[in-house]
């Protein structure tokens, strides 16, 4: 869902985002996956 997000959002968020992507991917690779 955050991959997602953040693809329909500006650069400027995905940058803001960037740290909660990278959580996510230690959590269970829901980023790769979608």
């Amino acid at each position: 869902k955050l991959a997602a997000m953040a693809v329909t959002r500006p650069l400027k968020d995905v940058v803001a985002l960037a740290p909660d992507i990278l959580a996510g991917k230690v959590r269970g690779r829901v980023v790769l996956e979608v």
